[in-house]
């Protein structure tokens, strides 16, 4: 039995979304002021965190976090590409080619069929790489996915972090969201750092928030090593015109002008 398709639409994600109700009870406790009802009010002052690098860092961190959800948003919610229907099987050839019980008239029909193709691929004993759940002929750097229960074009590998194929729809988006990962990370971690030293250093008068810096950190440099090493993989393979599932078989290119 085959799995059904997994629709990243209906799946649930990688992600929690957290809600805090806090309940605070103020007291406004007011007094007569005795200055004259036409003396105007004193205006606040404003606080002085809200200037200089606490701005920059802010705006520096939201433009880094909202390219970080846009490129995983795009990362899960762009469907992996199926082969086009030319290399399909018509009703006719798959009919034939189910009837027929000698192997070797399998194979003759299969090369009858990607021969009229612009460009098939061979499996390394020489076999037409064809599908028998999907019943195509696959083509360049096509694989079956049987979480997805479908053939992807250019799959690269099937995610479970972003519930999706990574393939030729969206292998931009991930390496982005891969990209801006690390660079969340590393700002993080370069963020909150001087506050880790003023913690060693007993200069940070808030008790309840060492913990929360030192988690902090650690996450943050924990994921920015796992990240570095799974862009830079990924890079290297970009750069070498290759994927992960393309490095394990070996397949014979055949083009037909």
């Amino acid at each position: 039995m085959h799995l059904n398709r997994c629709s990243v639409y209906n799946s649930g994600q990688h992600g929690c979304f957290r809600g805090r109700c806090n309940l605070l009870l103020h007291r406004i406790a007011g007094a007569r002021s005795t200055t004259p009802p036409a003396a105007p009010p004193a205006r606040p002052q404003p606080q002085r965190w809200m200037g200089g690098w606490h701005m920059a860092y802010l705006m520096v961190f939201h433009v880094i976090f909202v390219l970080f959800v846009w490129t995983y948003w795009k990362s899960v919610f762009t469907l992996p590409l199926q082969p086009d229907k030319k290399f399909h099987m018509s009703y006719a050839d798959k009919e034939r080619y189910e009837n027929e019980e000698r192997p070797e008239v399998q194979r003759q029909i299969l090369v009858e069929i990607a021969r009229k193709l612009p460009v098939y691929t061979r499996t390394g004993n020489g076999a037409i790489r064809f599908c028998d759940r999907c019943q195509l002929i696959k083509p360049d750097r096509c694989h079956h996915c049987s979480v997805c229960a479908m053939c992807v074009l250019k799959m690269d590998h099937h995610c479970p972090w972003v519930n999706n194929c990574v393939g030729f729809s969206n292998y931009k988006f991930f390496l982005l969201f891969l990209m801006y990962s690390l660079l969340y990370c590393m700002y993080i971690a370069a963020t909150v750092f001087k506050y880790v030293i003023k913690y060693w250093t007993d200069e940070l008068t808030n008790g309840r928030s060492k913990f929360h810096v030192l988690f902090l950190l650690f996450v943050a440099v924990m994921f920015f090593v796992s990240l570095m090493f799974l862009f830079g993989y990924h890079c290297w393979l970009v750069s070498r015109n290759r994927s992960t599932l393309g490095k394990i078989p070996c397949v014979h290119h055949k083009a037909m002008f």
